[in-house]
Parts: structure tokens; sequence; C-alpha cells
């Protein structure tokens, strides 16, 4: 993923979120970081190092990596509990914290996750849509509750997952549908057979623009809800973080596992993927 990807995804995760702040702007006028304070959880609060005798190897490799890699000094601040990281961070004390959604929800006018992790064998935090017909009178999610779903079976992982999503927002099926394919789901919600669509937001982009030149197949159709299933925690930062910053801090930490797995040991115990998230990726959608 280069730089200028990075950026623009970043732009793109900045701007979503319904509880998000201006970070867009705020980031953009912010000058880049001249050192990194990075949360450790530790048995007591203390000052920040960039080597101390409790540094484990993974640690001491983290931040020699990530110092050159920055370009910066990089320090490890010892935290004794998540919330206090959060107000650490919030206060400008640091600049990378570990949190939950009840350590960061205080703060989240002025902190929001950047980076989770994820692991390479699983579909992640799925991001399901749900659609009806236009003249449906199912407006919310709330109101798609109790209600006969279609959902495509393209791809039985994906499948699987737009399941365990649905379970896990509270969609209770009265009946479930399950099509072959994408265009056969949309015809039977066309046809009756079920009051709302539900499949993976790839997949209904995929629909939506068509197999052959100036099809609109979701034409007369409407989203009445997105959302993913939220992080455990994630990597958080001040939303003034500067977009540059964050670019390159997401670049090094996106390729840690496979340059210095010594010291992703540290940041990603289960050597998962990192990848960036949203500012409500704590949040639970609905």
């Amino acid at each position: 993923m280069t730089r200028a990807m990075i950026l623009a995804a970043l732009m793109l995760l900045a701007a979503c979120g319904k509880s998000e702040a201006p970070v867009a702007s705020d980031a953009k006028a912010a000058p880049l970081l001249k050192q990194l304070r990075i949360a450790v959880a530790a048995p007591a609060t203390g000052p920040c190092a960039a080597q101390s005798p409790a540094f484990d190897a993974s640690q001491t490799a983290y931040v020699a990596h990530l110092s050159k890699r920055m370009g910066i000094p990089v320090t490890l601040c010892p935290v004794a509990t998540r919330s206090e990281a959060a107000a650490a961070l919030a206060e400008g004390k640091i600049d990378l914290a570990l949190l939950d959604l009840p350590s960061i929800t205080p703060v989240k006018q002025t902190v929001r996750p950047i980076m989770a992790q994820r692991i390479p064998a699983d579909m992640g935090r799925m991001e399901v849509v749900l659609a009806v017909p236009d003249a449906s009178p199912i407006r919310t999610a709330a109101d798609a509750k109790g209600r006969r779903m279609v959902l495509p079976a393209d791809n039985s992982a994906v499948l699987a997952g737009i399941k365990a999503a649905l379970t896990a927002f509270g969609f209770e099926r009265s009946a479930e549908v399950i099509e072959p394919t994408k265009v056969t789901a949309l015809a039977a919600l066309k046809a009756g057979k079920a009051d709302v669509l539900a499949m993976q937001s790839a997949q209904w982009v995929r629909l939506c623009r068509g197999e052959a030149k100036g099809e609109t197949p979701c034409v007369g159709y409407r989203q009445i809800w997105r959302g993913r299933e939220p992080a455990t925690e994630a990597w958080s930062a001040r939303r003034d973080l500067p977009l540059e910053s964050w670019a390159r801090l997401l670049g090094i930490h996106v390729a840690l596992v496979q340059e210095n797995p010594l010291a992703a040991r540290w940041f990603a115990p289960q050597m998962t993927e990192i990848e960036p998230i949203e500012a409500t990726g704590l949040e639970k959608p609905i």
C-alpha cells in the first residue's frame, strides 16, 4: 500500500462515523509529530523511556524499529489502566494507546481509534448492508428486525460472516431465504419472497455496478442501514493527529509483522494483520 493510497484511505476514514469531530481539517493543519509516546500496560504509571530494563526484547525491538522508520524519538510510557492512558492521550501527554470502548468513551470527542488487529484467516469486521424496495414501509434498522431476509450465497465464508454479523446486531429474521447469487437475491426481493436484502457492502457495490455497461440494477431500491461489528480494542490517537504522521504510522504497522516479527510480537501479540479502523469502530452501530 503506497503512502498516497494510505492518505486517501485515511481521508475517507476521517469522514466516517456518526460521532465524528472535525478531524480532517484539524489533522491537515497540525504540524507533523516530533516525537511518539506510546502507552504500555504496567503495574504503575511512570515516565516515558526509550530504553528500560523493564522492556522485553520485543518492546526494545519495536521502539528501535519505529524510531528508525518514523525518523523521530519513540518512547514507551507505562500506564496502570486503559482509562489513564485515554486521559493522558486526551491531554496530549502521550500519542498512541491501546483502548477499548469503556476507556475511550469519556474522551471520544478528542480521541479516536486508528488501527486494529485482524487475524488473516478471518473475514474481519464485515460491513453489512440492508436494502429494501423504494416503496417498502421499512425505513430504519429497527423496522428491519423480525422481517424476512434474503442473503446471497456467492461465497460461503462471506455468507457465514453476514449471518454472524446480523446475529451480533440483533437482527432476528422471521424467515431467511438463501439465494445462490447477488442477482438472484435481488430478484427474490423484487418478487416479494423477502422484505429485506442483506449482503456484504462490497457485494452491494458490485451488484449495483451491473454486469453490463448501462445496467442499473439497484435503481428502485434503497439502503436503510449499513454497519460493521465493533472491534474489542484498537490503537487510538488524538483526532488532530496530522494525516501525514497518521499515514506513516499506519503504513509502518501494516507491514510490521512481515518486516520485523520480533517488534510485532508486542504490538500485535497474535501476530495478526494491522488495518485502519473508522472513528466509531469500537462502538456498536445500532
